[in-house]
């Protein structure tokens, strides 16, 4: 593969989510140069952008998309994003957050991004820096951290990510952020025990599109003094929050009266739920110019784009 040749794309998984949709939002199907989404369906979001069909369940899937796109880097962020459908199927998260990582970058060498998460981490720490040791407490955290592993011995670059906000996916509004399925949830008058004692860092996925971006730029870059500087990179919000005080403000962005319920994780009975997931972004804002979004003015944004989906369905 010749990485300087000015056609090769830039390709892109998984960008049939709350990502996804949250990317183009922030404008970049407009602002990244040169890409292809890759995937079983072409999301409705990047429908402007080249698609190609593509099952990447399938051993040796991930080589072969390479060896026919050639691409100047791959931004991977197909998963099994459930932690329950993890449990379930933990040969399929195998598949998708480590066997395809390998097979990128044994395809495209140190030219691939692996999105992760801040579910790598059991919650015990009050906050998170980019080399603190992984610690994953259910099957989702420790697929995406084996699949962090092989991506640093590949000389990928891994970038974590927060609970993300956002409204609906267009063509699939069963899909939202973590702020639209509680105003969803209260707008139906159908509540929800919220925990008081469960912190996150969210961010809009709209705001990731700029660093994001400029990391591609720099890792598709022929000049290998673009690199980017550091194997792991964090993207969060600038305001920790509880679940409780996250409903009532999405609630309170939305003009939805507020119908959850407080609770606290003693008594969830669940799969495991990491207390406190708060992600320091130091290197991004050093290398990308990120600047952590507020978390008012992301769930204003969040709220105005839900409205103007719901006006343009019942048009």
């Amino acid at each position: 593969m010749d990485p300087t040749q000015p056609e090769a794309p830039v390709l892109l998984t998984g960008m049939g989510g709350v990502l996804g949709a949250g990317l183009a939002r922030g404008g970049a199907v407009e602002q990244w140069p040169g890409v292809v989404v890759a995937g079983r369906e072409a999301p409705e979001a990047w429908r402007a952008a080249p698609f190609v069909c593509c099952d990447l369940s399938q051993p040796g899937a991930a080589r072969r998309l390479v060896d026919a796109l050639q691409p100047r880097a791959v931004l991977h962020a197909a998963a099994v994003s459930r932690i329950d459908a993890c449990e379930r199927q933990p040969e399929l998260a195998h598949r998708m957050h480590v066997q395809v990582v390998e097979e990128f970058l044994a395809a495209c060498p140190g030219r691939v991004i692996f999105l992760s998460t801040d579910q790598v981490f059991d919650g015990q720490a009050k906050e998170l820096a980019e080399d603190a040791e992984p610690a994953p407490i259910h099957a989702y955290g420790r697929s995406k951290a084996e699949g962090e592993r092989a991506c640093l011995a590949g000389g990928g670059v891994v970038v974590r990510l927060p609970l993300l906000l956002g409204p609906a996916v267009p063509g699939r509004p069963a899909r939202m952020g973590a702020d639209a399925v509680l105003v969803e949830a209260a707008r139906k008058a159908q509540p929800w025990d919220l925990f008081e004692d469960e912190w996150r860092a969210p961010a809009d996925a709209a705001d990731l599109c700029a660093p994001l971006g400029k990391l591609l730029e720099r890792l598709a870059a022929a000049d290998p003094a673009m690199r980017p500087p550091e194997p792991i990179y964090h993207l969060a919000g600038a305001d920790a929050i509880d679940r409780y005080h996250l409903g009532q403000a999405a609630c309170a962005a939305a003009g939805v009266e507020f119908v959850h319920r407080r609770a606290r994780l003693a008594a969830w009975q669940g799969d495991p739920r990491p207390p406190r997931l708060i992600l320091r972004c130091e290197l991004a804002i050093r290398d990308l110019g990120f600047e952590p979004p507020d978390l008012r003015q992301s769930l204003a944004r969040s709220a105005a784009a839900a409205s103007q989906g719901r006006r343009g369905q019942e048009t």
